[in-house]
């Protein structure tokens, strides 16, 4: 599967590749900037109001909106084995959020100084990024 968003009409689509057909479309609300698939069942959206909003990609259902960031969030990344998400935005944060419970606080934030472009992490062999 693919997936899009659309400036256009706010909406988030999972396209059927072999088909060539929309498979999911789920109304954002807002446009949406930065789209990461988190697991199987769940994707997670980046959107212009600086929110992102983590959904059911089986029942379509909004999950929980996580909310802290001031400016454009530019890079979602999910860490599997923590269950959390990382984000990085233009205003110069990076912000860790948990996706184990229904919590919507930032587990922990760094102000950068000046806005990342991209991240990239490594793993301790004891399940620590560093």
């Amino acid at each position: 599967d693919l997936f899009s968003v659309s400036d256009n009409n706010q909406n988030l689509f999972r396209w059927n590749t072999i088909s060539g057909t929309v498979s999911l479309t789920i109304n954002l609300g807002s446009t949406g900037f930065c789209i990461k698939l988190l697991d199987n069942n769940k994707i997670g959206v980046a959107l212009s109001d600086h929110s992102i909003k983590i959904y059911d990609l089986t029942t379509s259902n909004l999950l929980k909106t996580l909310i802290g960031h001031t400016a454009k969030i530019n890079e979602l990344e999910f860490i599997s084995l923590t269950s959390n998400l990382i984000s990085i935005s233009n205003d110069v944060t990076i912000k860790l959020w948990s996706l184990s419970d229904m919590s919507t606080t930032v587990l922990s934030s760094l102000n950068l100084g000046k806005t990342p472009v991209s991240i990239e992490f490594l793993f301790h062999p004891c399940n620590i990024f560093l």
